[in-house]
């Protein structure tokens, strides 16, 4: 068919079309052309306002999304209802008009809360109980070494010193007798329950001196003393390398210096190798060489055969570290740019940037290991690509990993049976978290991946699963908001009437472990506790703990986004003393109301 005639366009949009044509054929006479003319201002104002382009690894992340954040779970957390019976069998127009309704509000229920879901859930006597070493009868550090929080805890200490430090020789003597070989289980019971109450007694001598003096010297030198003591006992924990000892020191919170040692031994890996342990004042009257000595070589009192043995174990974890290294330089997979997109959103937090190169080097191995999905309490995700016959979990190392796909499949992989990634963990948003606040532990990456691997593996897997299991993220959620509810329910129903929920705010806490909203010091402080007590319900008592800190100052406010930046900033927050005060507050003092006359039955 003959094709039909078009009219020709107007002389401008010829003239136009020309000149476009003429640019692209021409480019050297069209900047000669434009070489001379000088821009105008218009145009030069917009060239100053384009911002400066930095080239670089993060330009293709740019058109990436993650697979989910602590955003998507909460939404689909909510999305969560339990079957219910139907309200009204009669078919009445009220019922009719009940079937056709949306999704209730969040006030029209019983519960205020989020989660909908019955699940069974520790109120705070089972909290108080479970977490009993939080109380102020029992040393804490963060509180007593502090030179200002310290100075305020309990009111009606024990007689003075001399009774005290008689008492507390005579309980010591007592426990190192009915610990020697062959002592009675009542003995040993006895003697135990001396030395609880030797260190109670200890605690209160100490914190006598701090109530009742302002002298400086006096308050450092029951600071120091505690520290003494805290390393004392955590060197003799280590050395034992006993969970349930290091279990109950950890309770207590963990000094830095022995903090790698200690988590290491709670996770069932070996210690590792000693670092440097500088001398501290008060412990045994030795001198300070020897007290030098003896800190700087924890291993010494351990059995030969035992510290070869943990040196073995630790070169075993090397060895593996590096083969995982060799395995993500050979082997790149398409879970990478995910990984590293997070990466980069981390090192824009001013703590983590100078731990980038470590960090990416463990995350990625991480993702090569098949040991995570096999060990891990719950499988996070169904990985991506499955191979027929699923991903091979039994293989225990990777040995000399290289391109070839024979060496490969030496090693226990098979790149057509293999999963991607290997680890069964897809690279969500906030993955990077739970390895950040390591870098501040660990110096070497080996030691520091097996602590990361294994936290995962324990708690950390728990918090991206919407299971109905005690410690998973729906219970933890539901706790949260009963504990609120029940502590305070005034400024529940402030947050609520500011359209402001308070799981929106606290479940990216509990998502992430609070490594967005608390200072590194403060993360570790409460991952000590975790570790100690095995248990993720502690995650939201500090919650809520936050929240009840921060109430006078909320209860003021009256715009959603003073509430969002008000609890965004922890700056100021501080574990221990916000989980003392939230389980185990002390009443404020005041006069008493007078005493009422019994009311007899004559008065009615």
């Amino acid at each position: 068919a003959p094709k039909p005639k078009v009219a020709p366009p107007p002389p401008q949009v010829a003239d136009a079309a020309a000149d476009a044509a003429g640019d692209e054929k021409e480019p050297g006479e069209k900047a000669e052309k434009d070489k001379g003319e000088k821009p105008d201002a218009d145009e030069k104002e917009k060239s100053d306002e384009q911002p400066i382009q930095v080239k670089g690894p993060k330009k293709k992340h740019e058109n990436l999304r993650y697979l989910y954040d602590s955003n998507d779970l909460l939404e689909a957390l909510i999305a969560v209802h339990p079957r219910q019976p139907p309200r009204d069998e009669r078919g009445s127009a009220d019922a009719k008009k009940e079937k056709g309704r949306g999704p209730l509000d969040i006030l029209d229920g019983d519960l205020w809360g989020l989660v909908r879901t019955n699940l069974p859930t520790p109120d705070l006597r089972v909290l108080r109980a479970r977490f009993a070493e939080l109380s102020p009868d029992h040393w804490q550090v963060g509180v007593d070494d502090h030179p200002l929080l310290a100075t305020t805890a309990p009111l009606q200490p024990l007689p003075p010193t001399p009774l005290a430090r008689a008492a507390a020789l005579a309980a010591v003597q007592a426990a190192a007798a009915a610990a020697s070989p062959g002592a009675p289980p009542a003995a040993v019971a006895v003697a135990s329950a001396a030395a609880a109450k030797a260190e109670a007694a200890a605690k209160s001598e100490m914190l006598t001196n701090l109530a009742t003096s302002s002298d400086p010297q006096v308050i450092a030198e029951t600071q120091e003393a505690f520290g003494a003591r805290v390393h004392r006992a955590g060197r003799k924990s280590v050395n034992e390398c006993f969970i349930p000892a290091a279990r109950a020191y950890a309770t207590g919170g963990c000094p830095p210096s022995l903090r790698p040692r200690v988590w290491r031994i709670l996770l069932g890996l070996p210690p590792g190798p000693p670092p440097f342990q500088p001398a501290f004042g008060g412990g045994g009257g030795g001198s300070s060489a020897n007290s030098s000595t003896r800190g700087s070589r924890d291993g010494a009192s351990l059995h030969p055969e035992q510290v070869e043995e943990d040196l073995e174990a630790v070169a075993a974890e090397e060895a593996r570290y590096e083969a995982l290294k060799q395995h993500v330089e050979a082997v790149e997979l398409v879970t990478d740019a995910l990984t590293c997109m997070d990466i980069d959103e981390m090192m824009d937090r001013g703590h983590y940037f100078p731990f980038e190169d470590k960090i990416q080097s463990v995350l990625l191995a991480f993702s090569r290991d098949p040991s995570v999905h096999a060990n891990a309490a719950f499988a996070v995700h169904r990985p991506l690509l499955p191979g027929k016959t699923g991903p091979s979990v039994g293989s225990v190392g990777f040995g000399a990993c290289a391109v070839s796909s024979s060496e490969l499949a030496a090693c226990g992989l098979d790149p057509a049976k293999d999963s991607v990634p290997l680890s069964g963990v897809m690279p969500f948003k906030g993955l990077v978290a739970y390895l950040a606040p390591l870098t501040f532990v660990f110096d070497d990456e080996a030691l520091m991946y097996s602590v990361f691997r294994a936290m995962f593996q324990r708690f950390w897997c728990k918090l991206n699963v919407l299971r109905s299991e005690p410690q998973c993220l729906p219970a933890l959620a539901q706790t949260f908001e009963e504990l609120l509810q029940a502590h305070d329910p005034h400024l529940f129903f402030k947050l609520i009437q500011l359209k402001v929920h308070p799981l929106r705010i606290a479940l990216p806490w509990l998502h992430l472990g609070f490594v967005n909203l608390l200072e590194p010091s403060e993360v570790l402080a409460l991952w000590d506790r975790v570790l100690a007590f095995d248990d993720l319900s502690i995650l939201p008592a500090f919650a809520a703990a936050v929240f009840l800190f921060r109430s006078p100052l909320l209860m003021a406010m009256h715009e959603s986004s003073e509430v969002s930046d008000a609890m965004a900033d922890g700056t100021e927050l501080r574990v221990a003393p916000l989980l003392q005060h939230f389980l185990f507050p002390i009443p404020a003092e005041g006069p008493r109301p007078p005493a009422q006359p019994p009311v007899s039955s004559d008065d009615h």
